[in-house]
């Protein structure tokens, strides 16, 4: 029921936003945990959006490697994997 042609606050609440940057904050110490060529591959490829001709060229490396480099790391951070491999 609308009281004087208000409509209800349907935006997040605190608890919403909290959840969020507590969510933020673990990806980001799992991104952090990962083996530097993952990380490098998923952080420029997915944060910083470049395309993987882009990231190749900036890590020196082909592009068939560096896309498998992002998968690998994706799948870590999503936890199909469990083999975080030295550097």
């Amino acid at each position: 029921m609308e009281l004087n042609g208000s409509q209800p606050d349907r935006s997040p609440g605190p608890e919403a936003h909290v959840m969020e940057r507590m969510q933020i904050d673990e990806l980001a110490t799992r991104v952090a945990e990962l083996p530097i060529r993952y990380r490098e591959a998923v952080v420029l490829r997915h944060v910083r959006d470049l395309s993987y001709a882009e990231v190749a060229e900036a890590l020196g490396q082909p592009v068939g490697t560096v896309k498998a480099n992002v998968h690998r790391g994706l799948k870590l951070l999503r936890g199909d994997e469990d083999d975080r491999a030295d550097d």
